[in-house]
């Protein structure tokens, strides 16, 4: 299941990479925000807003930050992966999503680095 995750995020990653190649650099920056957003979704298994989940889960991002906070962001993983799923990977996929979706567009990586952090040949931060 690990390996569709991967796949998943390495596929949208070459659709972004060709999307944002030719246009400005804060479109770019959206993009690269988009793609966390995306990454986050496929992660949980939730769209990224949902008011039906009460307000302390109604935004992805604001949801899984608070997780990552108390410690508990293994809590984001769909729950229909159970037990087969690869705590680093997901653990790396977090970070890459965390920060593809930091609130300043000069702070986020550009896809290309995404792409390295993905396929593991750029370390995805500490997060």
């Amino acid at each position: 299941m690990a390996m569709i995750l991967k796949l998943t995020l390495f596929l949208i990653v070459i659709y972004m990479f060709y999307a944002c190649r030719d246009v400005s650099y804060n479109n770019q920056r959206k993009q690269v925000f988009a793609f966390g957003v995306v990454a986050l979704e496929i992660l949980t298994g939730r769209p990224n807003s949902c008011s039906s989940l009460g307000d302390e889960k109604t935004y992805l991002h604001e949801w899984a930050w608070d997780l990552y906070e108390e410690d508990c962001e293994i809590e984001l993983v769909d729950s229909k992966l159970s037990e087969e799923f690869n705590r680093e990977e997901v653990r790396r996929t977090k970070r890459i999503a965390f920060l593809c979706t930091q609130a300043s567009p000069a702070a986020r990586p550009s896809m290309s680095k995404v792409a390295a952090m993905l396929s593991a040949d750029t370390d995805a931060g500490g997060h």
